[in-house]
């Protein structure tokens, strides 16, 4: 069983458990992996993971993350910064 909270290691607050969506770029393609616990640290924000949690991700990722176990697509939105302005100045190159 997995403890409640444990100690950050960046900040020495508390880092409790709680269930996240990560994000994993994979070659060239983005993928979301959702339903994964993770202690978070209610001060810096740091995350961490169980060992068995780990396992289950390099799984994902060795087995360069099967068709059949994807739950759905999503589609998400793309930015870039080479036309974003800073303070009325275009952003440098």
């Amino acid at each position: 069983m997995e403890e409640k909270s444990i100690e950050c290691h960046n900040c020495s607050k508390e880092a409790t458990l709680d269930v996240v969506k990560i994000s994993l770029w994979r070659y060239d393609r983005l993928v979301i992996v959702e339903d994964v616990p993770a202690y978070i640290c209610q001060n810096c924000g740091e995350q961490y993971y169980s060992e068995e949690t780990e396992a289950k991700l390099t799984g994902l990722t060795s087995r360069r993350f099967p068709k059949e176990l994807q739950v759905r697509i999503e589609e998400v939105p793309v930015y870039s910064l080479n036309d974003i302005k800073v303070h009325g100045l275009a952003a440098e190159n």
